[in-house]
């Protein structure tokens, strides 16, 4: 799943904005829309071909439904891809041994202090709010899901005397296409370090604060468009991150050449502050 509860999609949608969509799991085919993200289709593995480093490119106590709570979130330490090549070292915060992103727990103070429910609302008007909470946002214990290598954190909202069903978004996706890729770009991440940090687009009328993932998944987004121009597509498309610089790139489906030249150009190079917490970014669209 992608998210603990699919409230998100309906509410950012009526907001004008881009939605993200629930993972079916490692495999799942691109959904169709200008929204959602997937781990890659199913198909076969392509050449593999590398680009060199050239140039710059643009709490509580809830669990999110399939997820699981546990542990508390801790830093670890390890390297992957290209970034062990160079010697560097990533440091991603995780939980249940999960990569969270920028997440984080709220304490019971934090709870109290913004009056939440003890327990997360599975449903709209299961918890009255009195006016003094009105507006208020709670967040909830971060959720993992270890079969699929996610994390995700769900949220309520004191609205009009009730606490709302869960606002659920992701933390923190793991990337799988590289198993069944159709194109893959290897990425030098040699530099990464003396790299100008990129400050990620904020999401406007977004309904709670986003993270990480969501910012570093709608600027993959904002980039697949800008290089696809007037071209028809459909595609999934995961990059690689390591210490915010991109290392891989997979496409799940055929792309145009010119759409995966244009895309590698501006990854090669770049280094995403929203990334740096992340090992992933993930997107897919079928336009209509």
């Amino acid at each position: 799943m992608r998210f603990g509860v699919g409230v998100l999609v309906v509410a950012f949608a009526a907001c004008g904005g881009q939605s993200h969509s629930h993972r079916s799991g490692a495999g799942a085919a691109p959904e169709a829309g200008t929204g959602g993200t997937t781990a890659g289709s199913p198909g076969s593995g392509g050449a593999t071909s590398s680009v060199a480093a050239a140039g710059t490119g643009v709490g509580g106590t809830g669990v999110g439904v399939g997820g699981v709570a546990g542990a508390p979130i801790t830093s670890t330490a390890g390297s992957s891809g290209a970034a062990e090549e160079a010697g560097a070292e990533t440091t991603l915060p995780t939980k249940n041994g999960i990569p969270v992103g920028d997440c984080t727990d709220p304490t019971p103070e934090e709870r109290m202090s913004e009056g939440c429910p003890s327990r997360e609302p599975l449903s709209p008007m299961e918890y009255a709010c009195d006016a003094a909470h009105e507006g208020v946002l709670c967040r909830y214990d971060v959720w993992t899901e270890p079969e699929f290598g996610n994390a995700g954190q769900d949220y309520v909202l004191c609205d009009d005397g009730y606490w709302s069903a869960p606002l659920g978004q992701e933390c923190s996706v793991t990337c799988h296409a590289a198993q069944t890729g159709i194109d893959t770009l290897m990425l030098d991440t040699s530099d990464c370090s003396s790299r100008r940090v990129l400050a990620c687009d904020p999401i406007e009328d977004y309904p709670i604060p986003p993270s990480a993932q969501v910012l570093m998944d709608t600027e993959l987004q904002t980039l697949l468009q800008g290089c696809a121009m007037s071209k028809p597509y459909g595609f999934g498309v995961e990059v690689d991150f390591s210490d915010g610089c991109p290392s891989e790139l997979v496409t799940s489906v055929s792309l145009d050449p010119d759409i995966v030249t244009c895309l590698a150009a501006a990854l090669v190079g770049a280094r995403f502050q929203c990334a740096v917490p992340l090992p992933c970014a993930t997107w897919s669209s079928i336009p209509l």
